[in-house]
């Protein structure tokens, strides 16, 4: 399955994005790598991240940040909206990238490999690249990733046949079946993608 829906965030949560996350000079963000070194971000943890793994953990909900209210709120009216059954929270955070690398996308990677989910993302504002890219591709049971410094990025644009490609809208929400790798274009050097990203467990 794969959504977009540019009906669900209103015209305050909106404002919401852009004056306490987008436009704040200081709203906290903190480096992180991703999938490899040549790809980092900066991210905002909303939720605690739980662990990839098939034994029992506690799925309680764990809020890091103040702003957790406002997206379990358009989280909870999309799911109503496009029938999700929603189990729990597997992470939620708000991701800052910015163009770093010379190749057309990043990494394809999934971000749980042990537990059923769907990836939704929210745009929270409008950037000329930095389209979200899901393949065709299914996890294959070994690999979370594909480095592209490891795999080469001919073997990655002669392997991974493109789904969809949704670009960043402000107040868009995707929406996918996280079993399907995915990755990213890089925004314009001179712009930063502002994204939350929600991983929910769920029945597929």
């Amino acid at each position: 399955m794969i959504v977009v829906d540019d009906e669900i965030v209103t015209e305050e949560e909106l404002s919401f994005f852009d004056e306490r996350i987008v436009k704040n000079a200081h709203f906290p963000v903190f480096y992180t790598e991703a999938t490899s070194k040549l790809t980092p971000f900066f991210s905002h943890n909303i939720l605690g991240r739980k662990k990839d793994t098939k034994e029992p953990q506690d799925f309680s909900v764990v809020p890091l940040s103040t702003s957790f209210d406002l997206f379990d709120n358009i989280v909870t009216r999309f799911c109503n909206k496009h029938s999700i059954e929603k189990i729990a929270y597997l992470r939620g955070c708000v991701n800052v990238t910015f163009e770093k690398s010379s190749y057309e996308f990043g990494d394809p990677h999934i971000d749980y490999a042990n537990l059923q989910h769907l990836v939704l993302i929210i745009y929270l504002n409008e950037v000329i690249d930095g389209s979200t890219i899901v393949f065709e591709n299914k996890h294959d049971g070994k690999n979370d990733d594909f480095i592209i410094e490891d795999y080469g990025f001919d073997f990655i644009k002669n392997n991974f046949k493109i789904k969809m490609e949704v670009k960043p809208k402000r107040g868009r929400i995707l929406c996918f079946d996280g079993s399907h790798y995915h990755a990213m274009r890089w925004p314009k050097p001179t712009e930063l993608r502002y994204i939350t990203v929600f991983n929910i467990h769920t029945k597929l």
